[in-house]
Formats: structure tokens, sequence, C-alpha cells
């Protein structure tokens, strides 16, 4: 499992804070940037250099980078070495995840 531990701290600091809207601002600009990047995962347009930053975030985002199209096969066979089997069970179905990584399932 991955910890954004950079967020955690951030979360932390902005907890210690007692503005309300300081805790509102920063918790809204992390939902933006979420679903940001849930939208650049998705999209068949999204380079392959940027979907393998992508699944190295967090295990929601290597969810949705998985099946694109556009997913190199090396994000995939990277993708294929986790134990998330929801994630190993996209990837039976993006044509790039190489043969060999499909065998050694």
């Amino acid at each position: 499992m991955r910890t954004d531990w950079h967020i955690i701290l951030l979360i932390k600091n902005v907890l210690r804070c007692k503005d309300t809207k300081k805790f509102i601002d920063f918790y809204e600009s992390m939902n933006k940037l979420s679903l940001t990047l849930q939208k650049e995962a998705i999209n068949n347009n999204t380079s392959p250099e940027k979907l393998a930053e992508l699944v190295n975030i967090n295990d929601s985002l290597a969810c949705l980078v998985a099946p694109n199209a556009n997913s190199s096969p090396e994000t995939l066979t990277q993708l294929a070495k986790s134990e998330k089997l929801e994630i190993c069970k996209i990837l039976v179905s993006n044509p790039n995840t190489p043969t060999k990584t499909l065998i050694e399932f």
C-alpha cells in the first residue's frame, strides 16, 4: 500500500490551523486536483509518459490507467505486479498488455 505522506503532513498542518476557511480551501483544492488527475487517467489522449506517472500516485488512479488504450506495455507490465486483484482483472481487457505479462498472472 502506498502512502502519500506529503499529503498527510499537509492535512495535519491544516488541521492544526484554527482557520476553517483555510481548511475548506485546502480540501476543495485537493478535490480539484484529484478530479484533474482522474480525468487525465481516463483520457485516451494522455501521453503514455503521463499515464506512467499517474499509476505511481495511488491505486485508484492505477485502476483508471489500466484500461487506457494509450497505456504503454511497460506501464501495464508494472501494474501487473500489483497486489490489487481489480487492477489485474482490468489489464486482461487492455490489448496493450503484453501476452507474456498475461501468461505470468
